[in-house]
C-alpha cells in the first residue's frame, strides 16, 4: 500500500475517533461513520460481557468511549475486540475496584475464545506412562472468586467469598457448549504441569506432597482422567 493510501487511512480513523474531519467529510456522513464504528465496539464488547455490562451499568457508555478514543488496537478482527477491553480497562484500574470483575470478565471473554477454536480430532487413549497437555478447547483456572455461579449469589456479597476455586472451562465435543469442572486442589496440582513429564510421574509427585499414598487413588483418578481424555480435555 502506498505511503499516501496510509495517510488517508489515519486521516479518517482520526476524523471518526477524535472528530477532527482531517478529510473535510461533510458533517452528516462523519457522524454517520462515527456511529456505526461506535455501536460495532459496543455491540461486541457487550455481546461479550453481558453481566460486566450489567455490573458497571452507567460507567459503561464512558469506558467504551474512551476505549474507542484512548486505546491502540492491535488486531483488525472485531471478535477479538473484547479481549483488548480487557487490558484497557486494567491499565485505567477499575479492577482495583472491583477486584472480581477481571476474573469476571476473563471467564467470559474465554467462553468465546474456546468456543471458536475447532474441536480436537485428535484420539488420546489412557495411558499412565504418557505426557498430555490442556486442548486449545480447554482451560485450567485458579479464580479467587466464585466466578462460576455468579448467577446464584448475591453480587455485592461476592467480595465475602473470596477463596481458592479451581476450575476447567472446556468445549463439550459433543454439544458444543461451553462448560466447567470444579475440581479439588489436589487435581489441580496435578494438572497444573501436566506436560511436565509422565503423568503417572506427575500423581505421584503431588501425592506425595500431599501425603498421600498414591496406589490407594489410581483407580479413581484412573476413571477422571478417562473422562478428561473422551471430553478433548487433555490431548
Amino acid at each position: 500500500m502506498k505511503k499516501n493510501s496510509f495517510e488517508i487511512i489515519e486521516k479518517f480513523y482520526k476524523s471518526i475517533i477524535y472528530g477532527e474531519n482531517l478529510l473535510n467529510l461533510p458533517e452528516n456522513r462523519l457522524s454517520i461513520y462515527q456511529s456505526l464504528v461506535y455501536n460495532n465496539i459496543e455491540d461486541s464488547c457487550a455481546k461479550a460481557f453481558p453481566l460486566t455490562k450489567k455490573i458497571l451499568e452507567d460507567k459503561w457508555e464512558k469506558l467504551i468511549s474512551d476505549f474507542l478514543k484512548n486505546h491502540k488496537f492491535k488486531s483488525p478482527y472485531l471478535w477479538e475486540v473484547p479481549k483488548e477491553f480487557i487490558s484497557f480497562l486494567k491499565n485505567k484500574g477499575i479492577f482495583e475496584e472491583k477486584s472480581f470483575l477481571y476474573e469476571l470478565m476473563l471467564y467470559e471473554w474465554l467462553e468465546i475464545e474456546i468456543f471458536n477454536e475447532d474441536i480436537p480430532s485428535v484420539n488420546r487413549e489412557f495411558n499412565w506412562y504418557e505426557k498430555y497437555n490442556f486442548s486449545k478447547t480447554s482451560k485450567l483456572l485458579n479464580f479467587k472468586y466464585p466466578i462460576h455461579k455468579i448467577s446464584e449469589i448475591d453480587i455485592k456479597k461476592i467480595e465475602d467469598l473470596k477463596a481458592d476455586y479451581f476450575l476447567i472451562i472446556f468445549q463439550n465435543p459433543d454439544t458444543y457448549e461451553i462448560e466447567y469442572l470444579e475440581i479439588t486442589p489436589f487435581l489441580y496440582q496435578i494438572l497444573d504441569n501436566i506436560n511436565s513429564e509422565k503423568l503417572i510421574n506427575q500423581v505421584k509427585q503431588v501425592c506425595k506432597s500431599f501425603n498421600i499414598n498414591y496406589e490407594d487413588i489410581l483407580p479413581k483418578l484412573e476413571n477422571f482422567f478417562k473422562m478428561l481424555i473422551k471430553n478433548k480435555i487433555l490431548i
